[in-house]
């Protein structure tokens, strides 16, 4: 789709990234202990982040000064502490001064760390963080790692003017960036990484574009109106609560709305809505959505999460119905990261039958492109892989109710508005046998306070179980598979095991809270440190529940396999190891709750810099050999390696020392 919706990081040639892998494993065998104890401290809870973006030249450092001076703001700037660092001598910055000096890239976890380090040290809590982030991937670890941005300031300016600006720097300078030849490959790289990063901000509705040609007074006065906009959209937020409307296409979700914004005055707001409107007004994006939604796929979450955001700013309510989103567990957890939390959610059930009749009814007169049984179809399978789970999520929560919309609307709305007026209790996921409670009780005492977790993940046959053995043989991890805990469960004769030998057996997913349990009471009873966990999570809102009710994991090891070697290894299995799961049938719908529910939890993990994909094809040997290679205490995110070994990385972030410390290559302004 283009930069609207995100960049491609460039990769580095596999020579450049083994030096990069060596130098990382210096960095941290020897980096600096203030700095890795001050970005382990906490910020306080109201902490409040400016991103400033500009060319190099545009004047970001003059515009910055005056901020502080009039908002208090505390000045960070990546490059400046990335050069500090080096000029104070610690072993970190001897060895970031070394890759610089070869013109490689410092890993962003450095970066980052340089910055948390500093907020925690600076005891501010409103920070203007100049010439960060550079690239997608290290605004979402930024965000990942450290908090979200309320703002984003670009600074526009012509490429012919900040090179004039840049030269006239250079003849006092000093530094040896300030020359036409570097100064061009500076332009080149904000254009094809930066820019990207505005239009995702752009996107969330938290980007303000400025002119940066005007003298720095009359810009500084866009930036003031700028900053007092934003501060007064975050009270808003602040205060606003939100309720989201979910259910099938043809559930009824408008119509109750409609009742309820006339009975309760909430405003009002349609994902859909705001989505065909985008598409009727012509612009670019709107006319990517339209490509999208006519193949019955999910527009991208950045750009529904800024629509819905700028449409509640500008509508000034306070109490917000929130229609038809979120459609995935990732929808749920960016928006409640990147707006807040909702307080209620509204799931109407509805069988597909009702809603595919109610949709061609109404595609008789809507005029809607998607109101064509083929869509239709597709979109009932979205919002099955998709969207329940989400309202799975929310009823772990509590705060999801379940309605019924096959009676008239009327009735419906009876329902509706003893959810609204708190009459009702919040729905429960039921268990498969409803009349007995899966209940797993937890083991006494607590995790080791530096316990480490390793997700491993793979498709059923991928060989996860053997590849755990070799790690724990050589590396001494405690390793716990999800699905041997599970079966110990079922051997064990219990309510519970029966209950979840029967979901086994029809190749679904045991409800993640006995998983968790069963994972929670090893590793307490364990006493270990390091864990190897092995086929969970195997949805996003196990992942996401497992990192609140435990604690976040270290790495993920994903393990890629072809369905046909799968197949044949677990049929070969099955000859001898009398798993009632190692049959034709239950391995295929195994492969098919494998594609639709764990591949999401991969790209999940990967966003965040966490996943390492590797060949699962070869002999054991030569995969082991391709694991140790990304277990070593170095190993970078999001790493892949084929099965010949090679690996690829994703971009870190390049920066140039002051001009007594001379290298080849430069990012930072």
């Amino acid at each position: 789709m283009g930069n609207a919706f995100g960049c491609r990081p460039q990769r580095q040639d596999n020579g450049r990234a083994d030096e990069q892998q060596k130098a990382r494993k210096e960095l941290r065998d020897k980096g600096s202990p203030d700095v890795a104890a001050a970005a382990q401290e906490a910020l306080p809870d109201n902490v409040r982040i400016v991103f400033v973006l500009g060319g190099p030249g545009s004047g970001k450092g003059t515009q910055c000064e005056r901020i502080v001076a009039k908002y208090g703001h505390a000045h960070l700037s990546a490059g400046d502490l990335l050069r500090d660092e080096v000029k104070s001598g610690s072993e970190l910055g001897k060895q970031c001064e070394a890759i610089m000096k070869e013109g490689k890239l410092v890993p962003m976890e450095v970066i980052i760390g340089l910055l948390r380090a500093a907020m925690v040290r600076s005891g501010g809590s409103s920070f203007l963080i100049d010439g960060f982030p550079r690239a997608l991937d290290q605004a979402e670890m930024f965000e990942r790692m450290v908090k979200p941005a309320e703002l984003v300031l670009a600074f526009d300016c012509p490429e012919e003017v900040m090179e004039a600006r840049l030269l006239k720097r250079g003849e006092t300078s000093g530094r040896s960036d300030d020359n036409a030849a570097t100064i061009r490959k500076r332009f080149e790289t904000f254009v094809s990484q930066s820019l990207p990063v505005i239009a995702h901000y752009e996107q969330l509705g938290k980007c303000h574009r400025i002119s940066a040609v005007p003298a720095p007074e009359e810009v500084f006065e866009a930036v003031q109106a700028a900053i007092e906009r934003s501060e007064a959209e975050a009270k808003l937020l602040e205060a606003a609560s939100v309720v989201f409307v979910l259910g099938g296409p043809g559930s009824g979700k408008g119509t109750q709305c409609e009742r309820i914004v006339a009975k309760y005055g909430h405003t009002h707001l349609s994902a859909g809505d705001l989505l065909r409107d985008e598409v009727k007004s012509g612009s670019e994006l709107g006319k990517q959505c339209e490509a999208i939604m006519k193949e019955g796929k999910l527009v991208p979450m950045e750009v529904i999460i800024g629509l819905l955001r700028a449409a509640m700013v500008r509508s000034g309510g306070s109490s917000f119905l929130i229609d038809g989103f979120p459609r995935a567990l990732d929808q749920a957890e960016m928006f409640e990261r990147m707006v807040k939390p909702a307080e209620l959610v509204l799931a109407f059930d509805c069988p597909e039958e009702v809603m595919e009749a109610r949709l061609l009814k109404r595609g008789e007169t809507s005029g809607r492109s998607d109101d064509n049984a083929a869509t239709i179809r597709k979109r009932f399978e979205t919002f099955v892989s998709q969207s329940m789970p989400v309202i799975a999520h929310y009823e772990q929560l509590g705060k999801c109710h379940r309605i019924s919309a096959i009676p008239a609307s009327d009735k419906v709305f009876e329902a509706v508005q003893a959810v609204v007026e708190g009459k009702a209790v919040a729905t429960l996921a039921p268990p498969p046998d409803e009349d007995v409670q899966m209940v797993v009780p937890l083991a006494q005492g607590e995790l080791h306070p530096e316990a480490s977790v390793v997700f491993v993940l793979g498709g059923p046959g991928s060989g996860k179980g053997t590849q755990c053995e070799r790690i724990v043989a050589k590396y001494g991890h405690t390793h716990l598979s999800a699905g041997d805990l599970l079966r110990d469960e079922v051997k064990s004769g219990s309510q519970v095991g029966k209950q979840c030998e029967a979901i086994m057996k029809e190749g679904k997913l045991v409800p993640m809270e006995v998983t968790i349990a069963l994972l929670r009471n090893a590793m307490v009873r364990s006493g270990a440190k390091d864990f190897l966990i092995d086929g969970f999570p195997r949805a996003m809102d196990q992942a996401l529940a497992f990192e609140q009710m435990i604690k976040p994991c270290r790495m993920v090891l994903a393990f890629d396999c072809p369905e046909e070697v799968m197949e044949a290894r677990l049929l070969k299995r099955g000859e001898t190891s009398g798993r009632s799961d190692d049959n034709t049938a239950t391995i295929r719908k195994r492969f098919e709750t494998f594609v639709s529910q764990s591949l999401p939890v991969i790209s999940h993990y990967e966003q965040l810099g966490k996943c390492h994909r590797i060949s699962a094809v070869p002999p054991p040997e030569e995969v082991f050999a391709m694991v140790c290679h990304v277990l070593e205490p170095t190993a970078r995110a999001s790493l892949t390696i084929t099965s010949s070994g090679q690996l690829q990385q994703k971009q870190g972030l390049e920066v140039e020392p002051a001009a007594e410390v001379p290298a080849p290559a430069l990012a930072f302004a």
